[in-house]
C-alpha cells in the first residue's frame, strides 16, 4: 500500500477517527474534572489529576476545528444557497437536540427540582445559558450560531484570495482579533455575563481557525515551520495556564490542540501502516486484526455528536440526583448507558433527517 504522508490533508483523511478520539477525551476529562473537584487522594487523583492538568477539555477545541474545516469543504463545494445549507445543518443539529433536550429539561426542571415550566422553557431555549450560566448543552447552541454566520464568513475568507495579499484572509484574521478583543472587553466591563458565556466565546477562534485552514487541508499542503512554532507556543501557553486560572487559557488551547492533532494523525498513520504491512510483527498483526485497524474510532466518530449530547445529559442528571460521578462505577454506568442510547439517537435522527429531506425536495 502507498505510504500516506502527513500533511494538512491528514486532518481530513482521519476526520472521523479524530472525532472519535475527541469525544472519548472529553468523557475522560469530565471524569478527571469530577475527581479533582472532589479533592480525592491516592493513585486515582494522581492519574486523572495529570490528565486534568495536561489534556483538559482539548477535545472540544479539536471538535470545533474539524467542524470549521468541514464547513469550508461544504461551502467550497456544491453550495446550494443559504437556506439549503442551513436546513441540512439545522436538521442534523437541532433534531437530536430536541429529542434529548425535551426529556432532559423535563426531568431536571419539572420532576427532580420542580422549578416550573418557565425554567423548563428557559433551559430548552438556551436563555438560561445567557441569564443563569447553565452550561449543560452549551456546545449545541454555539455550533448552531456558528452555522448561521458561516456562509457570510466564507464569503469574507475567499474575497480576492488570489491576489498577492489575499484580502479576504487578512479581513478574516482581523475578525478573529476583534472577537478576542471583544472577550477581553466583556471580561472587564461585564464580568458576570462573560463568566456565564466564556466557555463558548473563547472557543469561537477554534472553529474560525478550522475554516481558515480549510483550503490548506483541502489542497493537502505540507506543514510549514510556523505550524510547529504555533504548536510549541501552545504547549508553553498551556504550561503557563497551570499557575493562572484565567479563562483565556482556552485561547492557548487552540495551538495546544494543533499539537495534539498532529500527534493524533501521526499515530493513526503509524497504526494504519502497521496494519497494512505484510511484514509487520506477528503481535502487531494480531492486535490490529482484532481491532480491525482504526475502524472502531471511525464508528465512534460517526455518532460523536449524539454521544456528546447523551453523555453530558446523563452526567448532569446523575449529579442532580445525588450520584457522585467521581466514583468510577457511577461514571462507568454513565458511559455504558450513553453508548447504546446515542446509537439509537443517531439512527432516529438519520431517519428523520432523510424523511424531512425527501419531503422538502418533493
Amino acid at each position: 500500500m502507498e505510504k500516506r504522508d502527513i500533511t494538512w490533508g491528514s486532518f481530513s483523511s482521519y476526520r472521523n477517527e479524530i472525532y472519535g478520539i475527541s469525544i472519548i477525551s472529553i468523557m475522560i476529562f469530565h471524569f478527571s474534572e469530577n475527581v479533582v473537584q472532589a479533592d480525592l487522594h491516592g493513585s486515582i487523583r494522581l492519574l486523572f489529576g495529570l490528565y486534568y492538568d495536561w489534556v483538559r477539555s482539548i477535545g472540544v477545541e479539536i471538535f470545533l476545528f474539524l467542524s470549521g474545516m468541514g464547513i469550508w469543504f461544504s461551502l467550497s463545494g456544491h453550495y446550494e444557497g443559504y437556506l439549503s445549507f442551513l436546513q441540512k445543518r439545522v436538521n442534523r443539529l437541532l433534531l437530536p437536540y430536541f429529542l434529548v433536550g425535551i426529556p432532559l429539561w423535563f426531568l431536571k426542571d419539572l420532576v427532580i427540582s420542580a422549578s416550573g415550566w418557565k425554567q423548563f422553557l428557559m433551559d430548552l431555549s438556551f436563555l438560561s445559558f445567557f441569564l443563569q450560566g447553565k452550561k449543560t448543552l452549551w456546545f449545541i447552541l454555539l455550533i448552531f450560531l456558528l452555522y448561521l454566520i458561516s456562509p457570510p464568513l466564507f464569503q469574507i475568507l475567499t474575497f480576492k484570495e488570489n491576489l498577492a495579499i489575499p484580502v479576504g484572509r487578512v479581513l478574516f484574521l482581523l475578525l478573529l482579533i476583534i472577537e478576542i478583543a471583544l472577550c477581553v472587553w466583556l471580561q472587564n466591563v461585564h464580568p458576570v455575563f462573560f463568566k456565564r458565556t466564556e466557555i463558548a466565546l473563547l472557543r469561537i477562534p477554534a472553529y474560525l481557525s478550522g475554516m481558515y485552514c480549510g483550503k490548506w487541508i483541502q489542497e493537502k499542503k505540507a506543514f510549514h515551520f510556523s505550524f510547529f512554532v504555533l504548536c510549541m507556543s501552545g504547549i508553553l501557553l498551556h504550561y503557563i495556564s497551570l499557575s493562572n486560572d484565567s479563562p483565556f487559557f482556552r485561547l492557548g488551547n487552540l495551538f495546544y490542540g494543533l499539537f495534539f492533532l498532529f500527534v493524533m494523525v501521526g499515530l493513526l498513520s503509524l497504526t494504519e501502516g502497521i496494519h497494512n504491512t505484510s511484514g509487520a510483527p506477528r503481535g502487531s498483526q494480531a492486535l490490529f486484526s482484532f481491532t480491525k485497524g482504526i475502524h472502531p474510532l471511525q464508528s465512534v466518530g460517526g455518532f460523536s455528536l449524539e454521544l456528546y449530547m447523551i453523555h453530558v445529559s446523563l452526567r448532569s442528571l446523575l449529579i442532580q440526583m445525588g450520584y457522585h460521578t467521581y466514583l468510577w462505577y457511577n461514571y462507568l454506568f454513565c458511559i455504558l448507558l450513553s453508548i447504546p442510547l446515542s446509537l439509537l439517537l443517531h439512527r432516529i435522527t438519520t431517519r428523520l433527517t432523510l424523511h424531512l429531506t425527501r419531503k422538502t425536495s418533493s
